[in-house]
């Protein structure tokens, strides 16, 4: 699993899987990117392939929802990481708690609203909304276009719009 990689190599991918470890639910590749990105963890070639390297050795797995790549940690990487935990030196844990807190309130946040799509027939695509409070649904809607790029329009605007559809939805619905 380790062999053949450098120190840094091996201390990269036990970050990775601390990370990983401390998300209670699969993270987006763009969320886990900006955030290595932003604090200046990895430069982007270097998390890719390394994140090629621990999906190749199952120590994380990758999920695809329309146009989302999801990142989970395994098993194996959750075992991998208890073995070699001691790798990660207390002050670089300390670190990674401090920025982690903040990004995973802020994930939580952002991820109170979603957009996807899947493909449903050969040339129509289902986009699914869902927009939740503490938990609750507030919006739940599901549209069919009749093709990928109209999906992704529909993903994208509804991304930047969310209140503004959520408000003018609600307004519509109740005649106002």
């Amino acid at each position: 699993m380790f062999t053949n990689n450098s120190d840094k190599q091996v201390k990269n991918k036990l970050v990775i899987l601390y990370i990983l470890n401390r998300f209670d639910k699969k993270i987006t590749n763009r969320d886990f990117t900006e955030f290595f990105l932003e604090n200046e963890l990895f430069n982007y070639f270097e998390l890719q392939l390394t994140f090629d390297e621990m999906l190749e050795n199952n120590l994380l797995n990758a999920f695809q929802t329309g146009n989302e790549t999801y990142y989970k940690i395994t098993n194996s990487g959750i075992k991998t990481l208890s073995l070699f935990n001691d790798k990660i030196s207390k002050r670089i844990r300390n670190k990674l708690d401090k920025l982690l807190d903040f990004k995973i309130s802020s994930i939580k946040k952002t991820s109170e609203s979603n957009a996807s799509y899947k493909k449903i027939g050969d040339t129509d695509y289902e986009v699914n909304i869902i927009i939740k409070e503490f938990e609750r649904t507030l919006l739940k809607l599901d549209i069919n276009v009749v093709s990928e790029e109209q999906a992704k329009i529909v993903c994208e605007n509804f991304k930047n719009n969310t209140s503004l559809i959520y408000s003018k939805t609600i307004n519509l619905l109740l005649g106002e």
